[in-house]
């Protein structure tokens, strides 16, 4: 009797995995493709960051620039100068870690993209 039961339970067991598995995939699939989206999303933010960071280095070059030919001149103090030249290597920082975060979002997506192939 104790083998009948057994032998049943291994039988529904036997029939019952492919749907189980069938339902674990499709969870996977979707979570992957979740992730996908929102690492597509978050590279996009950032690249539109780095637009904007682009054109605010470019102010702080113009005003380090203007702060060099005021000091030059003799009508601006060296320490205006030298916060002009703090402020664009402030915001040349930030570009650069915008540029490091999307590259740590692309790997992101390779992975993802990797994973999904293991799929």
């Amino acid at each position: 009797m104790l083998n009948k039961g057994k032998s049943a339970l291994e039988a529904e067991k036997r029939r019952e995995y492919p749907a189980i598995y069938e339902i674990k995939l499709a969870e996977a699939q979707k979570s992957l493709s979740k992730g996908l989206k929102d690492i597509q999303v978050a590279i996009s933010n950032l690249e539109l960051d780095g637009q904007i960071q682009a054109l605010d280095v470019e102010e702080a070059r113009e005003n380090a620039e203007k702060a060099q030919a005021l000091y030059s001149g003799g009508f601006s103090s060296e320490e205006n100068l030298v916060m002009a030249r703090i402020d664009l290597s402030v915001e040349e920082t930030a570009a650069e870690k915008i540029e490091y975060d999307v590259l740590s979002q692309k790997i992101g997506l390779i992975r993802y993209y990797a994973s999904a192939i293991e799929l």
